[in-house]
């Protein structure tokens, strides 16, 4: 059975129940698959609800955006991660120049072990991930 089938049906269904039992309002909560069911009758009527209240709900993504900024870093990298293994097989160099100007901060990231391995010789902590950016950024050019 199709997803918009089953809320379909499980809509009516509730509806049905509303009626027959004779509530005009009435508080929903759904766990799980009842939760995505609850929640497809929630959006189609919303007058019958005065509360709806959702429990491990099946089909709803956990938020994935960080709450604070001192997370935002972790994130960007999991999510460059993600999108390197998406693109397996693309050049590095394209994904670096897709980050656009997120590449100096992944860099940053990406290359701390480099930068912590040369910090006596180069003070400057982001002076071999900015190197490595502007050599790799741009296209190549070649000649035949």
């Amino acid at each position: 059975m199709r997803w918009s089938r089953l809320r379909q049906k499980s809509g009516r269904s509730l509806e049905a129940w509303r009626q027959r039992v004779g509530l005009e309002r009435f508080v929903i909560l759904g766990h799980s698959l009842g939760a995505f069911v609850a929640g497809a009758y929630a959006l189609r009527h919303p007058q019958r609800l005065a509360h709806v209240i959702l429990e491990d709900p099946w089909g709803f993504s956990e938020c994935l955006i960080p709450e604070t900024p001192f997370q935002l870093v972790p994130w960007i990298v999991a999510t460059f991660s993600r999108g390197i293994k998406f693109f397996s097989g693309t050049d590095i160099c394209t994904l670096l120049r897709a980050a656009g100007i997120l590449g100096p901060p992944i860099l940053n990231v990406v290359l701390a072990h480099e930068t912590n391995m040369f910090r006596k010789i180069v003070l400057d902590e982001t002076a071999i991930p900015t190197y490595f950016y502007h050599c790799n950024v741009r296209r190549p050019r070649y000649r035949h």
